[in-house]
């Protein structure tokens, strides 16, 4: 065999080994991605029972708001308006104050008002929230990491853990749902898919 035959022959065969080598590092970062996406899902996922509660379901509607752990309508009948806050003469500030009313139960925080229409829960699936947690034209403009921010620092969201007496509060704990929702952005912010 000759220099020229052999030499070749050793060229191939570093391309067949670097090839190998690259498919083999391929496989391993595919599988990494891919506990990476099943971790950042299973995190989101973990989120549902909150997101399902009555304390975020009763005002992330597509409908009106809703009224207690059963989910009564709000009456009297209410409209968000542009700025969530009510329309016309029926504003949120109007019964609802800056905290709870023991007396006449009525649900009280600072600004309280229903989110935008964007951002309804109702009728969704997990993976179709998890969309549009990473959708800024339906979470408010936010990246996901704004997303957790938004969840972590929202006195709306921090009240659903004190509803007040006769309100039930989400199956987690806070601490609980901001780790899992951290998770799933440290994780990729993959969705679940149902």
């Amino acid at each position: 065999m000759s220099e020229e035959m052999q030499g070749n022959g050793r060229a191939a065969a570093w391309v067949a080994g670097g090839l190998a080598f690259a498919a083999v590092v391929a496989l391993i970062f595919f599988a990494a991605r891919s506990a990476r996406d099943a971790q950042a899902a299973a995190s989101f996922a973990a989120l549902m029972p909150v997101l399902q509660s009555p304390r975020c379901m009763n005002c992330h509607r597509s409908d009106l708001p809703r009224v207690r752990d059963d989910a009564r309508k709000h009456v009297p009948k209410v409209l968000p308006a542009d700025d969530g806050a009510g329309a016309g003469g029926m504003r949120c500030a109007i019964c609802h104050r800056a905290t709870n009313n023991a007396i006449t139960r009525i649900p009280g925080a600072p600004d309280w008002k229903m989110p935008p229409y964007e951002m309804s829960l109702d009728g969704l699936t997990a993976a179709d929230i998890c969309d549009n947690w990473k959708d800024p034209a339906m979470n408010g403009g936010r990246s996901v990491g704004d997303v957790v921010k938004h969840l972590e620092h929202d006195h709306l969201v921090a009240w659903s853990w004190t509803p007040g007496e006769g309100r039930a509060k989400p199956p987690l704990s806070f601490d609980a749902f901001l780790a899992h929702a951290r998770r799933w952005v440290e994780h990729g912010a993959a969705c679940p898919s149902d």
